[in-house]
């Protein structure tokens, strides 16, 4: 397994088979009438449509996200804690990397599962981080990104302030640190396709 840690990011490739990706996928896309009938806010855990906002709007990107919930995966939840298993095993490795994080305490944990598909001309594209001071944002020590497709020269997640963009690759893992300066953003899908990714945040409890 070729894992490498290179300024305190981990990219671990073939994290999470491809067939595997390529299942959840196809049960989310069966299941998008359920999944878009929940509750439409990201905070209260369940989804969001970004699709239609003013492109003036900052935040503004053509994506749709949700939280993963056991209840739409239940008919493959072999996949569904494959996934889980996945992200664990992600932070035994980080942590097996840099072991000061251990001493955190209370120890790390992962909350939820966040589901994205962006679509052409979609992203994230404004500089950010995954940290705020604003509860429970303020927990956040760790990001973990799992993509579920593979785009060439589209979709990147790059770093501000280390001159790296890493390409989506299907079952690729990335681990990073959730505050400055892991300033990052996500490019843009230009070609007429998808891109799905798994993304969350290792926490403190």
């Amino acid at each position: 397994m070729n894992i490498t840690f290179d300024d305190f990011i981990m990219i671990r490739p073939n994290a999470l088979p491809v067939n595997v990706c390529q299942e959840l996928m196809d049960h989310t896309k069966n299941n998008m009438e359920e999944i878009t009938a929940l509750t439409m806010d990201v905070d209260q855990g369940n989804a969001m449509q970004y699709e239609g906002r003013d492109p003036a709007d900052s935040m503004s990107r053509r994506d749709f996200c949700f939280y993963m919930s056991y209840s739409i995966y239940r008919h493959i939840r072999t996949t569904y804690y494959s996934v889980i298993s996945t992200i664990n095993e992600g932070l035994s490795q980080y942590v097996s990397k840099y072991p000061a994080i251990a001493s955190l305490n209370p120890p790390l944990h992962v909350p939820d599962l966040k589901y994205h598909i962006v679509h052409s001309g979609g992203g994230y594209h404004n500089w950010h981080t995954e940290w705020n001071v604003v509860p429970p944002n303020d927990r956040r020590i760790l990001v973990w990104h799992l993509a579920l497709t593979s785009h060439e020269n589209e979709g990147e997640l790059e770093f501000l302030y280390f001159d790296k963009r890493i390409e989506a690759i299907a079952g690729q893992l990335i681990v990073w640190p959730a505050s400055f300066p892991y300033i990052h953003r996500g490019n843009a899908i230009r070609s007429a396709t998808e891109k799905h990714y798994l993304t969350g945040w290792y926490f403190v409890t």
